[in-house]
């Protein structure tokens, strides 16, 4: 929730993990909102917690974990 309490266009982040609910918080925002900066934020950010979780003994391509989330943006 930290990251809710920065910049304007990083509030979105909240949404990480639940795509479908992307279209309601932008629209509070206007179209004044890059969509593929979002989406780049959220794979940084999967990409990110797939290196801490291998490097603290935890398998990211588990079911419903970070690889999941990263291949359902493609």
């Amino acid at each position: 929730m930290a990251e809710a309490a920065g910049a304007r266009g990083r509030r979105p982040i909240l949404t990480l993990g639940h795509q479908e609910h992307l279209g309601d918080v932008v629209a509070g925002y206007g179209t004044d909102v890059d969509l593929d900066v979002i989406r780049a934020w959220w794979s940084l950010r999967s990409l990110q917690a797939a290196r801490w979780l291998i490097e603290h003994g935890f398998d990211p391509s588990s079911p419903g974990c970070e690889f999941d989330v990263l291949r359902s943006r493609l």
